[in-house]
């Protein structure tokens, strides 16, 4: 869903299809990245991991996760007193299109919010992290995807 979706919004968006287009095509040019293209070498292409990490916020692959179970003696979140033993399930669409996170353009596609390596791009990236879960909690299969997602809008560039 998030590569599929994330094909859509650059082919709605063209400058910036544009954009990752021209990065690819001057990264193949000055031979920083091979055929196919390595995990590392895509890493290091500032474009395309925005447009990544823009997608894969925008077109979030978990609806809900897992829950979390309160404890027995119960718990306060955000004020608000939960009794013990319910589930509590993140939700993951709202998260993403927080607009005090990712600001008042939060619902439009736009790869540059990640751009740069301020404390606003770490403080997003964190919480675009959050989809994958955390702790002893976190999806097994979270590396390869994140190597799957920084490999393929490189692979079916067109040219």
């Amino acid at each position: 869903m998030m590569i599929r979706g994330t094909l859509l919004l650059l082919m709605s968006t063209p400058t910036v299809y544009l954009k990752l287009k021209q990065e690819i095509k001057d990264a193949i040019s000055n031979g920083r990245i091979s055929s196919p293209v390595t995990n590392e070498e895509a890493k290091r292409l500032e474009y395309s991991q925005a447009v990544v990490h823009e997608g894969f916020r925008m077109m979030i692959p978990v609806n809900f996760g897992f829950p979390k179970r309160v404890p027995d003696e119960g718990d306060i979140i955000c004020g608000i007193p939960i009794p013990g033993g319910t589930d509590v399930y993140p939700n993951y669409q709202s998260l993403m299109r927080c607009e005090e996170v990712f600001g008042k353009d939060a619902d439009i596609f736009r790869p540059e919010r990640f751009l740069g390596d301020g404390p606003e791009v770490a403080y997003r990236l964190k919480v675009l992290d959050f989809a994958f879960g955390g702790g002893h909690f976190t999806c097994l299969g979270r590396t390869l995807a994140i190597v799957e997602m920084n490999k393929i809008f490189i692979e079916v560039r067109a040219y």
